[in-house]
């Protein structure tokens, strides 16, 4: 019982994670425009 709350946990952090970094990515995308390519380097 316990070991599955504490993966839960863990499993649902790591994704609560990457929705907030994939939201961030999102939301700064729409502010600044999506010029340039992934990794920062533009042409």
């Amino acid at each position: 019982m316990v070991e599955g709350v504490v993966i839960g946990t863990v499993l649902g952090e790591a994704v609560f994670s990457a929705l907030r970094r994939l939201a961030h990515v999102d939301a700064s995308a729409r502010l600044y425009g999506a010029e340039g390519t992934p990794g920062g380097e533009q042409n």
